[in-house]
């Protein structure tokens, strides 16, 4: 702050008008949207957070593996426990797109063929 004051006062006019122009365009911009691969890091908060990466949980989209189907898909996770659960769960159910999202790439994946030894020549006796 005491840098501040070292430049002439056409300098610090300058610099809050910058400051408050871009105050403005921030304004302006829509609200962050969660995004499949974000890390939970982002959008959860700090303890929910080390709890679920203790269990190799780390973006949204390996919550998205857990929640939809399951009831009580919180009940392995030391730490969480309902209360935690429940806020992620809303997180969630506020932002639909994103198991809309992990359906779809888990859609366009599609299933794993699995091919027999014979079909590639490869006889074993």
């Amino acid at each position: 702050m005491a840098a501040l004051f070292q430049h002439t006062a056409a300098q610090r006019e300058e610099r809050c008008n910058d400051v408050s122009r871009a105050i403005e365009v921030l304004r302006c911009l829509p609200a962050p949207q969660p995004q499949i691969s974000d890390d939970i890091g982002l959008w959860l908060p700090a303890r929910s957070v080390a709890a679920l990466r203790a269990h190799g949980i780390d973006s949204l989209a390996d919550l998205t593996v857990r929640i939809p189907r399951r009831r009580r898909w919180w009940i392995t996770i030391t730490g969480l426990g309902p209360a935690r659960a429940k806020q992620i769960e809303n997180l969630f159910a506020a932002h639909s797109q994103l198991t809309e999202r992990a359906r779809a790439l888990i859609v366009a994946a599609g299933p794993t063929v699995v091919t027999p030894w014979k079909l590639f020549g490869c006889h074993t006796r």
